[in-house]
C-alpha cells in the first residue's frame, strides 16, 4: 500500500497514476493511518496528506462532470444518476478534506507549508468555480494573496490568471440576457465548522473516505477542468 506522505513528497496526482480510483483509494486509507497513528484528524503534519486526497477527489469531480447528462434512453438515464450522486459525494468530500489541510497547514509556519496553502486556496477557489460560486472563488484568491501565501513572482502570476479567468466568467454571465449568476448563499457544499489552531481532537475522528469505485461510464475520462455548476444542475433534472 502506498503511503500518502511518500504521495506527498513525490507531488503526484491521479493524473500520473495509470488508475485514478486506485490512487484516491491509496490516498484515502493512508490518512485514515496517519490520523489514527497521531490521535487526531487536524494535525501539523496532515497538512500534505489531506491537501493530496482533496485535490485527487477534486480531479475525479472536474474530469467526470461533463460526461454527466449526455446519454440518451432509460438506461442512460440511471446510469446518469448514479454517477451525479457519487460527483455531488465526491465533490463534498473534496471539500472537507480540502477545508481540513488548510486548518492542518496553518499550523505550520514554514515555506513549504505557505506554498501548500496557496495550491489548498487555489483548489478551493477551483471548487468553489465549478458550483457556479464565482465570486466565492475570487475570495479564495484574494486570501491566499492577503496571507502572503503568493510571495513568488510566479505565484502570483498564477493567482493573477486565475482571477481573470473567475473575472471574465462573472463578465459573460452579465453580458448574457436572461442569465443570472448564482447567488452564493445556499449553493455551496457546506463548510466544515471554523476550528482554532490549537484545538485538535483527542481522538481519531472519523475521516471522510470513499468507500467505493465510481459507477462505470464510458463518460468517466471525458472533460475537462472548468465545467461550471450549471452542468450539474441540469443533469440533476433527470433524477427528478
Amino acid at each position: 500500500m502506498t503511503d500518502v506522505m511518500d504521495l506527498a513528497d513525490e507531488g503526484m496526482a491521479p493524473s500520473h497514476a495509470a488508475d485514478s480510483e486506485t490512487l484516491v483509494q491509496e490516498l484515502a486509507e493512508a490518512v485514515r493511518r496517519n490520523a489514527e497513528r497521531l490521535g487526531t484528524d487536524v494535525h501539523a503534519d496532515l497538512g500534505a496528506c489531506w491537501l493530496q486526497y482533496g485535490d485527487a477527489l477534486l480531479q475525479l469531480v472536474e474530469r467526470g462532470v461533463s460526461g454527466v447528462g449526455d446519454g440518451l434512453g432509460q438506461e442512460d438515464d440511471a446510469r446518469d444518476c448514479a454517477e451525479l450522486a457519487e460527483l455531488e459525494e465526491d465533490l463534498e468530500l473534496a471539500w472537507e478534506s480540502l477545508e481540513t489541510a488548510r486548518r492542518c497547514l496553518e499550523m505550520k509556519a514554514d515555506d513549504t507549508a505557505r506554498e501548500s496553502l496557496l495550491r489548498c486556496h487555489l483548489r478551493l477557489a477551483d471548487l468553489l468555480s465549478l458550483q457556479g460560486l464565482k465570486e466565492a472563488a475570487m475570495e479564495e484568491c484574494r486570501k491566499a494573496v492577503s496571507e502572503g501565501y503568493a510571495q513568488k513572482q510566479e505565484d502570483q502570476v498564477l493567482v493573477s490568471s486565475r482571477m481573470l479567468r473567475l473575472q471574465a466568467d462573472l463578465s459573460n454571465w452579465a453580458a448574457a440576457p436572461g442569465i443570472t449568476p448564482p447567488a452564493d448563499e445556499g449553493r455551496a457544499v457546506q463548510k466544515l465548522p471554523v476550528v482554532s489552531k490549537e484545538e485538535v481532537a483527542s481522538s481519531p475522528m472519523e475521516v471522510p473516505v470513499r468507500k467505493r469505485r465510481r459507477v462505470e461510464s464510458e463518460h468517466s475520462n471525458q472533460g475537462s477542468r472548468g465545467q461550471t455548476r450549471d452542468h450539474l444542475d441540469e443533469a440533476a433534472q433527470l433524477c427528478q
